[in-house]
């Protein structure tokens, strides 16, 4: 790319001309912008719409970020920062991410949550490549745990360090172990971070979230990893309640908000026993379809509900029988289901369109 020289292009010239933009999307265009507008407020940057970006981003953009910064808590019903949107800033991560940590450390689980986001936080730990795909599938087979993959990353790291953090073993279960040391890294750097962020339940989570994740993962009965899956269920839809998505009938997946159709991703773990309800921490777009991975089971949906109230509202088939359409569509369409008040949320808001209602 330095001299002259020959290049030959992998595609037609016709597909270049119809098929390819010029010049490829800013990332500031297609990417979410919660971070961003967290670290505006807490630098005092309030008019945001105004600020001095070479690429200013597009409008409905930064309302999708205020709007999933106010379904966290991190901001009030008049866009002001939260004491919960300051612990969020304070930890190198997405906010969703960053509300499942500050959730799991309220539950005593600051250890295993740190992992989990450590690993989401690097690239692929499996090893690809050409040939090497049955011998991944037999590994993951060996190490995979039935609720998904978000639980299969804790249970990899952990015998990953029992086992020395050895190079042998790593090449024995097609992992790749530069990943690993690098996600060994970020989880010391994330235990760092949570454990000089000085906050009570009051100031970071709220005590009634707090209450209630503590009432829903109690189970003295319950053998420890059953304990243990489901507080971290319950922590993941305390952040990331928005990637909430149910089996239809086809055998895809209808995503609670929004309503768009998805696919499983061929790597999860969930792929060849998908479940009826899940929670997705990314989209993937190869080509026309869109696939969700790392992907974990929600067997209890009525957390939905229960953890976030404010976003997501409840009917049963009965009641919804009883109700007409248009009753149901109005009563339903106000944006956040019934937790809050909308006051203060910005011009512009997608909040017309119906709420999140769950069907059972």
């Amino acid at each position: 790319r330095v001299q002259p020289g020959q290049c030959f292009r992998l595609f037609t010239a016709e597909h270049e001309a119809t098929a390819m933009p010029v010049h490829p999307v800013p990332e500031i265009l297609r990417s979410s912008l919660a971070s961003l507008v967290l670290q505006l407020k807490v630098l005092g940057i309030e008019d945001l719409l105004r600020f001095g970006f070479i690429t200013p981003p597009p409008t409905k953009t930064f309302m999708k970020g205020l709007e999933l910064l106010y379904s966290l808590g991190a901001l009030d019903d008049r866009c002001r920062l939260t004491a919960l949107g300051g612990a969020l800033a304070g930890l190198p991560v997405e906010p969703p991410l960053g509300r499942f940590l500050l959730a799991a450390r309220s539950l005593g689980l600051a250890d295993p949550a740190c992992t989990i986001a450590a690993v989401l936080s690097v690239r692929e730990i499996w090893l690809g490549g050409r040939g090497q795909s049955e011998s991944v599938a037999r590994a993951k087979a060996k190490l995979a745990v039935p609720g998904g993959d978000h639980l299969t990353y804790l249970n990899v790291f952990t015998a990953w360090e029992a086992a020395g953090k050895e190079a042998d073993w790593c090449q024995e279960y097609g992992l790749n172990r530069r990943a690993l040391l690098r996600a060994d890294d970020v989880r010391k750097h994330l235990r760092r971070q949570l454990k000089f962020l000085k906050l009570s339940e009051e100031s970071g989570l709220g005590e009634e979230a707090a209450g209630v994740l503590k009432a829903l993962t109690a189970g003295e009965d319950l053998p420890e990893s059953v304990q243990l899956e489901n507080s971290i269920c319950a922590c993941l839809i305390s952040g990331f309640f928005t990637h909430a998505a149910y089996r239809t009938p086809k055998g895809d997946y209808c995503v609670v908000h929004g309503g768009g159709t998805v696919q499983l991703h061929p790597s999860s773990t969930l792929f060849n026993d998908p479940p009826d309800w899940l929670l997705f921490h990314e989209v993937l777009q190869t080509g026309k379809q869109m696939f969700i991975r790392d992907c974990v089971v929600v067997r209890h949906p009525l957390w939905l509900v229960q953890l976030a109230p404010h976003f997501f509202a409840y009917n049963s088939a009965h009641s919804r029988a009883a109700q007409s359409s248009s009753s149901s569509v109005s009563s339903a369409a106000g944006g956040y289901g019934g937790g809050r008040s909308a006051e203060g949320i910005p011009p512009g808001a997608d909040l017309g369109r119906p709420s999140n209602w769950l069907f059972f």
